[in-house]
């Protein structure tokens, strides 16, 4: 082995050093991997291979009378709700519930509120269970003291790091044996799979990858974006409509309103297909034209203006309706994706990918799902 004079710095040697490839990604087509590419590696580095952020949301606007024998009536005081709801109103709150207005009186406990009915004008009817509640407005008395309202609970949501480790290995005498149209079949191999894991990475996160804890005998996966999106979804068998993408987008406004609105939808090739056939009949040609068909990347709604992307990678039966500011693919400190050579006891070249990632899909509330859609 040579010896090398002076001290040794990153020019003395670069036949060992690893390479750093996962900048890569800008040079692969947008049509190969769309949700990777337009989600990218811009999350911060993850130091432990669970990977937590903290949530925080305003207190809802909306419940839902619980119980069957609650509100039965125009004389009932109390409204029972499911589990800690009640704790999203204030004593002081003007609630609407159908035609009737409610004003609140006291928290009797996690569930249950203390009401004053037929509310100014309105009348005291009964309300079946199931029947949404809205906080409206409020009204507090003068000189009196006021009340403490209750708190959000704070929540962690965690995903876990997933490693990606593929070696590739060349004889010597294929390395140095010309082809055409290839200069450096190594480099060629490294192509081919890190093409392949970039593909792997998006198909976790759409066709929603089981998040698996790591243990002494089993690997650690990080879990796609149905592990973290489960408020707005539809799993209804049946075709996709414009109509059923309007519902969600209404679901997802709800909850969320316009800032934090979902502005993408990520569908398969027959989906994509179909949102485009729906405004097919509006298409008009002159004579001369010569050139028929439309396709439809963007939508215009009443909720903004939706991306729609065909992704090859997205189940044939799933739309996601997401906000991609708020999803993230996380590196491992030091293991974004890199390839380096492994020790060889032959006459070959042999050398491997490697990558440490895990994914982040922030507020459940701003994305949505659609499952089981026709496909035919």
């Amino acid at each position: 082995m040579a010896g090398v004079r002076g001290a040794r710095d990153t020019l003395t040697d670069t036949t060992v050093q690893r390479r750093q490839v996962e900048d890569q990604i800008v040079n692969f087509s947008p049509k190969a991997v769309p949700f990777l590419k337009r989600i990218g590696f811009n999350g911060e580095t993850v130091s432990n291979p669970k990977y937590e952020w903290h949530e925080d949301e305003l207190f809802a606007l909306t419940a839902a009378v619980h119980g069957s024998t609650v509100m039965t009536d125009g004389a009932h005081t109390t409204v029972t709700l499911a589990a800690n709801d009640a704790y999203n109103f204030r004593v002081g709150d003007i609630l609407l519930v159908e035609d009737e207005q409610i004003r609140v009186t006291a928290i009797a406990s996690d569930n249950s509120l203390t009401i004053t009915r037929g509310w100014g004008s309105t009348s005291g009817a009964s309300h079946a269970a199931g029947t949404t509640i809205s906080r409206i407005s409020q009204a507090y008395a003068e000189n009196t003291d006021s009340v403490v309202a209750g708190t959000t609970t704070h929540s962690f949501p965690f995903n876990y790091a997933q490693i990606i480790d593929v070696a590739y290995q060349v004889s010597h005498r294929a390395q140095n044996t010309g082809e055409y149209g290839l200069s450096d079949r190594l480099d060629y191999e490294a192509e081919k799979v890190l093409t392949d894991a970039f593909s792997m990475l998006e198909r976790a996160a759409l066709y929603g990858s089981e998040r698996v804890l790591r243990t002494s005998s089993v690997p650690g996966a990080f879990g796609g974006l149905k592990t973290f999106i489960t408020d707005n979804t539809d799993t209804t068998s049946e075709a996709i409509t414009e109509k059923k993408i309007n519902n969600m987008l209404a679901l997802i406004f709800a909850d969320v309103g316009h800032e934090t609105m979902a502005t993408w939808i990520v569908t398969g090739q027959w989906q994509k297909r179909k949102i485009s056939d729906f405004y097919r009949p509006l298409a008009r040609m002159d004579r001369g034209s010569r050139e028929g068909g439309i396709v439809v990347d963007v939508i215009d709604t009443d909720f903004g203006e939706i991306d729609v992307s065909m992704v090859f990678n997205c189940p044939t039966d799933h739309a996601y309706f997401l906000n991609p500011s708020l999803i993230d693919y996380h590196s491992f400190k030091n293991s974004a994706f890199f390839t380096e050579p492994l020790p060889e006891d032959g006459a070959y070249f042999k050398e491997h990918l490697y990558g440490d990632y895990t994914l982040s899909c922030r507020w459940d509330k701003a994305h949505g799902y659609m499952s089981n859609l026709s496909t035919s």
